[in-house]
């Protein structure tokens, strides 16, 4: 019996430094990605600046036979720029979420033992263009603690939805067992 408690207690670390990996490489590819699209917005802005430093030096009957093609070219290019901002502030957007959620839950002594996020989908709410993130996760830790999370996770993201919560609490009187399963939207201003 002594066995299999060492074990479990043994497992329980596995896993928390299992997710604590997890994240730590989740972090990781999101900070490659985001300096990688850093990158590429300063190409596309050095090229952009180019192309407006060409238009300056150019003679205006140059600049009249060749309008609609230099248009063209100065739309792509904007087009490009506002893709790299776009993809520019998806990773970061997720990061700092997942950031938050982690930290959280750490406040409360609280154990993150699932959590996904949705890709960021654009919605448009009274004129306005919305990013909305869907999160959901599994935390453990004491029942009263899993209350003030939900309620400080909720202060947290101001433009953020609870959609659900499910709270289980074990059978048995050890409370530190219980766990919240909730989806919650949050929504951010697109760019």
């Amino acid at each position: 019996m002594e066995d299999s408690k060492r074990y479990l207690k043994l497992s329980k670390k596995s896993w928390l430094t299992i997710i604590i990996g997890i994240v730590i490489i989740v972090i990781a590819s999101l900070s490659g990605s985001y300096f990688q699209q850093i990158n590429r917005y300063n190409t596309t802005n050095e090229e952009l600046a180019q192309l407006q430093t060409n238009l300056d030096k150019m003679q205006i009957s140059v600049l009249l036979s060749n309008k609609t093609e230099l248009e063209e070219e100065l739309s792509e290019k904007t087009l490009q720029l506002e893709d790299a901002q776009a993809q520019l502030s998806i990773p970061m957007a997720s990061s700092i979420i997942t950031k938050t959620l982690f930290d959280v839950a750490g406040n409360h002594h609280l154990k993150v033992n699932e959590m996904t996020s949705s890709s960021p989908r654009t919605e448009t709410q009274d004129g306005v263009s919305l990013s909305e993130t869907e999160l959901t996760a599994r935390v453990q830790g004491n029942l009263s603690n899993i209350i003030r999370f939900i309620i400080d996770l909720d202060k947290r993201f101001s433009t953020g939805v609870i959609r659900s919560v499910v709270i289980n609490v074990p059978d048995s009187d050890d409370e530190d067992d219980s766990t919240v399963d909730f989806r919650m939207e949050i929504y951010t201003l697109e760019r």
